[in-house]
C-alpha cells in the first residue's frame, strides 16, 4: 500500500518534516542509551543465572522468575544437502525439509506474463504459482539524515 505526501503547504509541511525528524533522531538516540542499559542487564543476569549449552535455565527469587536462553543458529550448505539427498534419497529428506523461497526478479516476470497473456496453457501454471504466494506489507522504514544548515532544499 503506498501512502501519498501530505497535501499541507509547502512551508508549513517543511516545518512538521523538521520538527518528526528532529524528534526521531532524539528518539532513537534514547532508544539506543536504553539498549545499552538492557543489554547489560541482561548480561549481568545470564552471570548470575548461568546459561547451558542449548536451551533454557531458570532461577527464582521472592520477587521474579528469570529465565536464560540459549539458541544457535544453524546454516546449512545447500550444496552439500543436494548431493546427500541425491545419494542417499529419503533417508536424508527428514533432516533437511526444502525450504522454498521466491525471487522478486522472477516474481515481477511472472505477474508481467500472466496479465499479458491470453493463452490458457499460459495460465494453467501461472494462476496456480501465484496463489501459492502469501504477500503481507512490512513495516514502513524511516529514514533520517541530518543536513547541514543552510543547504536543504524546500518541498514542493
Amino acid at each position: 500500500m503506498t501512502q501519498e505526501p501530505s497535501k499541507l503547504n509547502p512551508d508549513i509541511l517543511t516545518d512538521r518534516i523538521d520538527q518528526l525528524a528532529d524528534f526521531l533522531l532524539k528518539a532513537k538516540e534514547q532508544e539506543a542509551k536504553a539498549k545499552a542499559l538492557r543489554l547489560s542487564a541482561e548480561e549481568d543476569l545470564a552471570e548470575l543465572v548461568g546459561t547451558s549449552s542449548e536451551g533454557t535455565t531458570t532461577a527464582r527469587t521472592n520477587k521474579f522468575k528469570v529465565s536464560t536462553v540459549q539458541r544457535m543458529n544453524r546454516k546449512v550448505d545447500q550444496e552439500k544437502v543436494a548431493q546427500l539427498r541425491e545419494k542417499f534419497g529419503r533417508d536424508v529428506h527428514a533432516l533437511f525439509p526444502k525450504k522454498y523461497s521466491v525471487s522478486l526478479t522472477e516474481l515481477r516476470s511472472l505477474q508481467r506474463l500472466h496479465s499479458n497473456s491470453t493463452e490458457v496453457d499460459v495460465f494453467s501454471w501461472t494462476t496456480p504459482a501465484l496463489q501459492a504466494i502469501t504477500t503481507t506489507p512490512g513495516k514502513v522504514t524511516v529514514t533520517v539524515t541530518p543536513i547541514e544548515v543552510g543547504s536543504a532544499e524546500r518541498i514542493s
